[in-house]
């Protein structure tokens, strides 16, 4: 794995978080993203007696001697709200003979997984996305024919295990993951939860180390805490504009980790950048006026794509988010746009006290079918107050432009094969 500098702007992110039967899989067959005030202005460090709750651990049964950890590096990019991580792990197999092994971790709240890798013949490849049947055949399949392969499958409660095949005898594979959260939302106190990163496995770690860059923050907006290492272990120093937080490369009797209380910026955040050939912004804006509700619109417009693809989202969770927002938006009228290669005309439904019945039976009918083609969605102010586009974001059929929409519009998506980034 290169060790450059990640981009400053967030990776494209994992499509959703809900699908429960998500997995990434990667062969050598090309399958191939406040802080309370602080009154010094340097950065505080302090040592926690409690034990870190993350304990990752892994599994291989017919192993005489345990699976060694031999290298965990942590590389975080917090641009914003936004957090980037990179975990490379290196497992060596002290045993004489070719083993498959199970690593089984937890995701924190609010954690996905955005990006996985296998190393196969010296170089690491990048994993694709595919239905969770389809990625149990493929390993099968895989291990068959004597090929390298790896599959990362979501479990219940955002538990992920990731196995991989061949451990050889004697020798070592190193797997990379990309995660992507946003940082802990704040409490009854208005403070921020701090962002834990945790480091090693319950077994310990050979080589642990952790690079962590606070994109247009400076130290004096970090308040630092650790579990299981000492007290100076933590390096923090200003790099430019940016603050970096550094844990040297160092071996770990247990799991640790290493907790990071931020301080938000007073004035407006931008910070721009240029990644795989297309420029990004990203930008924060101060709310005037403290936290006050949206106004209810009157009027609403509900784009809901039923192409093929859209078969695949989690339409039980969806309803439910429309049934909360109906509970508090009681009386209003409802524009329905049924979306596949084209954008059908609408249908409109009145909302009244809250009930909706009318339009769930009329969403729960549609069939998915067909092409979906986002370009199609333009809708001007006169079609609603407020726009929620239910997509998964996969547009396969005529041009690639972006929906048109001159209102407020959220987008709502729940299946694993979206297209996050367009979204």
């Amino acid at each position: 794995m290169a060790t450059h500098r990640p981009p400053t702007l967030p990776r494209r992110p994992h499509p959703g978080a809900s699908a429960l039967s998500a997995l990434l899989v990667t062969c050598a067959c090309a399958l191939p993203a406040l802080a309370q005030q602080l009154p010094d202005p340097s950065p505080r460090i302090e040592a926690l007696r409690t034990e870190p709750g993350w304990a990752p651990r892994f599994v291989a049964p017919q192993a005489q001697a345990p699976i060694e950890l031999r290298q965990y590096r942590q590389e975080v990019t917090v641009v914003g709200q936004s957090v980037q991580m990179r975990l490379l792990l290196e497992f060596h197999n002290p045993n004489p003979r070719v083993l498959e092994g199970e690593l089984q971790f937890p995701l924190h709240e609010g954690q996905i997984v955005s990006g996985f890798a296998l190393d196969i013949d010296g170089q690491l490849r990048r994993a694709v996305p595919v239905a969770k049947a389809r990625g149990l055949q493929v390993f099968e399949d895989t291990i068959r024919a004597r090929v390298d392969p790896a599959l990362l499958e979501a479990t219940a409660g955002n538990q992920y295990k990731l196995r991989v095949y061949p451990l050889p005898a004697g020798g070592s594979r190193t797997v990379v993951l990309d995660l992507t959260q946003a940082l802990p939302a704040g409490g009854a106190s208005g403070h921020a939860r701090p962002l834990l990163l945790p480091l090693g496995m319950a077994s310990g770690v050979t080589r642990a180390s952790l690079s962590v860059r606070l994109v247009g923050m400076t130290p004096a907006m970090l308040r630092a805490s650790t579990q299981g290492l000492l007290q100076q272990a933590l390096q923090v120093r200003a790099d430019g504009p940016d603050t970096l937080v550094q844990l040297p490369p160092q071996a770990l009797a247990r799991a640790a980790s290493v907790s990071l209380h931020l301080q938000a910026p007073a004035d407006a955040t931008l910070q721009a950048a240029h990644f795989d050939g297309q420029d990004f912004v990203y930008s924060e804006l101060p709310a005037p006026g403290g936290s006050a509700p949206r106004p209810a619109p009157r009027r609403l417009a509900l784009v809901w794509d039923a192409s093929g693809s859209a078969a695949q989202r989690n339409l039980p969770r969806e309803l439910a988010l429309l049934d909360a927002l109906f509970a508090r938006w009681q009386n209003l009228s409802v524009n329905l746009f049924v979306l596949r290669d084209r954008l059908e005309a609408p249908q409109t439904f009145s909302v009244q006290r809250g009930q909706w019945r009318a339009l769930r039976e009329r969403l729960q009918a549609e069939a998915f079918d067909g092409a979906t083609q986002l370009g199609a969605v333009q809708l001007n102010a006169q079609a609603g107050d407020l726009a929620l586009l239910f997509s998964d974001g996969q547009s396969t059929f005529g041009t690639r432009r972006s929906p048109g929409v001159d209102m407020p519009t959220f987008v709502v998506q729940s299946s694993l094969g979206s297209d996050a980034a367009r979204l």
